[in-house]
């Protein structure tokens, strides 16, 4: 059973480089915005990713689904939700 934990926002304005030329951002940003989201995440809760990597812990990233439901342009802000979840066996 998942129990759900920490929540933090992200907020990630798109830049002109991270878009395509019809002006819509590239799918191979979206990973790159995840990986600073979860950046953040740590940072919110006193534990910066360096730190963490330090005491000798890991965070890999196990799975990455995308469903891509409107496009986002140059110029737009992108709110990147990332949670921390216990798992009970």
């Amino acid at each position: 059973m998942l129990v759900k934990g920490l929540s933090y926002t992200s907020h990630i304005e798109v830049r002109y480089a991270e878009t395509d030329a019809m002006g819509v951002v590239h799918h191979g940003s979206y990973p790159i915005w995840f990986e600073q989201a979860r950046i953040d995440f740590f940072k919110s809760i006193g534990a910066p990713y360096t730190a963490i990597e330090k005491e000798g812990f890991e965070s890999p990233v196990l799975e990455l689904v995308v469903r891509y439901r409107q496009p986002c342009k140059f110029g737009d802000t992108v709110d990147i939700e990332t949670t921390i979840y216990k798992v009970h066996l």
